[in-house]
């Protein structure tokens, strides 16, 4: 088989095929597994379990970077996708660019490593999972992805901040723990960071939260009022007499 433009397209954006879903499915739950290498790391395990996932970490990477070529090469030659598809190119490529980075230094993997979930945001579209849903549900689920991202991001972030030489968080939950009590503001307080680095984290993770999340809370509300309006319109008898005159 030629790997043509025409052969890519077929297999990565004709989400009408059913090998074209099957292909994003799968890559979707790679990327969740992926995600979830990183938080299996930051725990004690055995070193013939820590290979396992190595070699699980090494293979989703590889199969990552040639889809990423593929999707390239379509962003190259195909000029009606080349503005929708730029920036999850960028998104793509920040997943993959820290293995090449942590060459000069490892640091950049642990860093940059918890940027992967936002390869995500490319499936979260009116066709979620490649499945129609009504608006009202896609805009739950971009709300739901966005505060899942910003607590994964950050915890992480902030994991590798204070565990040295912070007890409070001595695991991947502790500082899921402190990320979703600070960022819906209910600041039990028993949790803290100590490190300056950890706090301007902690800021940075409230100021996403209120610049993402919020706008998408009132337009998840906006959304379930004009249901409620056109459930009430349908169920009024006198509706259609009102229209009517109007």
């Amino acid at each position: 088989m030629q790997f043509n433009r025409e052969n890519i397209n077929y297999f990565l954006n004709d989400i009408g095929e059913p090998i074209a879903r099957t292909i994003n499915r799968v890559i979707t739950a790679l990327i969740i597994i992926w995600s979830g290498i990183l938080v299996a790391e930051t725990y004690q395990i055995t070193d013939s379990i820590n290979l396992i996932i190595d070699v699980i970490d090494i293979t989703i990477l590889l199969i990552f970077v040639v889809e990423y070529h593929f999707r390239f090469y379509l962003w190259i030659v195909n000029s009606t996708i080349k503005d929708e598809n730029t920036y999850y190119l960028i998104l793509d490529l920040i997943a993959i660019l820290p293995y090449s980075l942590a060459a000069i230094n490892p640091i950049f993997l642990y860093w940059l490593g918890w940027l992967r979930i936002l390869r995500l945001l490319r499936f979260i579209q009116k066709q979620f999972l490649f499945i129609r849903i009504p608006d009202e549900t896609l805009i739950f689920s971009r709300l739901l992805y966005t505060f899942i991202a910003i607590i994964f991001i950050f915890s992480g972030l902030i994991y590798q901040v204070e565990y040295p030489k912070n007890e409070l968080f001595s695991s991947f939950i502790d500082t899921v723990y402190f990320s979703i009590v600070t960022i819906t503001t209910v600041g039990f307080g028993d949790v803290t960071p100590n490190s300056e680095l950890g706090r301007f984290l902690t800021i940075l993770m409230i100021l996403f939260g209120s610049v993402l999340i919020l706008p998408q809370v009132g337009d998840s509300i906006k959304q379930l009022i004009q249901n409620a309006n056109k459930v009430s319109d349908s169920c009024d008898p006198n509706s259609d007499v009102r229209n009517q005159d109007s």
